[in-house]
């Protein structure tokens, strides 16, 4: 009889933890955990090296000398190997526009948003002689995919594959089609139809173009610049455009 009120005595004591009220202190039952990883805002720009930054027109005629075109209003279209017109961008004889082989180019990472803002100092100049001048603006990206396989620069963490750069793979090329001197990065032109911002002293020589994180690639600039046969002056012609990057 006792082996019974023991063992019952025991399951007794053993259900009372069951009924027992909880009394938390400094905050209620049940409560959260809260966990916090913050990342920095980290906008990565690399110039590959010194002449990277430079372009320069050469004086070769051919494959691997200045593209060409003999007119152009609207300074976009197609620029095509010189050989036939035989002639290169520094004769001194030579009428048309020419683009750069020559690029300059760097390389762009960023998780969060950024901005471009390009700012050119007006056209080609030798004291007080000028060319007229412009400059295209490439996205490409060839990390990690193989030429023709979507290879375009990475905007928004997507690949923007939507055209040809000539011996850079796939990309786009900056337009602005709304006049208003900010860039449509994405989905505007594609080779062959180009847009070339003017450079021109006193014009609308500021331009600024949007990246949505996560982005990554490369931007590469080339020059255009019409030559008019020997009525150009002779002498170094020389021009800047500033690149600048914030996060807005």
């Amino acid at each position: 009889m006792f082996r019974y009120m023991l063992a019952g005595a025991l399951l007794l004591l053993m259900a009372v933890p069951a009924g027992a009220t909880v009394y938390p202190s400094g905050g209620t039952n049940p409560q959260a955990i809260t966990i916090t990883l913050e990342i920095p805002c980290y906008t990565n720009v690399q110039w590959n090296n010194d002449a990277d930054k430079n372009i320069v027109f050469n004086n070769t005629v051919g494959s691997t000398g200045d593209w060409y075109r003999q007119t152009d209003s609207t300074e976009t279209g197609l620029y095509v190997d010189n050989s036939g017109y035989g002639k290169s961008s520094q004769d001194a004889y030579t009428e048309g526009y020419y683009e750069s082989f020559d690029g300059a180019l760097f390389w762009l990472q960023s998780n969060c948003n950024a901005q471009m803002t390009l700012t050119s100092n007006g056209n080609l100049l030798n004291g007080t002689a000028e060319l007229p001048t412009w400059y295209t603006v490439a996205l490409t990206n060839n990390t990690g995919c193989t030429c023709h396989s979507d290879c375009g620069f990475i905007n928004g963490g997507v690949r923007m594959s939507d055209g040809d750069i000539p011996l850079d793979c796939e990309g786009c090329y900056a337009d602005d089609a709304n006049s208003d001197n900010v860039m449509e990065l994405f989905g505007g032109a594609f080779y062959p139809i180009q847009k070339a911002f003017p450079m021109e002293s006193g014009g609308n020589t500021v331009y600024t173009g949007n990246f949505t994180a996560f982005a990554e690639g490369t931007i590469k600039f080339q020059a255009r610049a019409l030559r008019s046969g020997i009525s150009d002056l002779a002498g170094t012609y020389t021009t800047t455009l500033s690149v600048n990057f914030v996060n807005p």
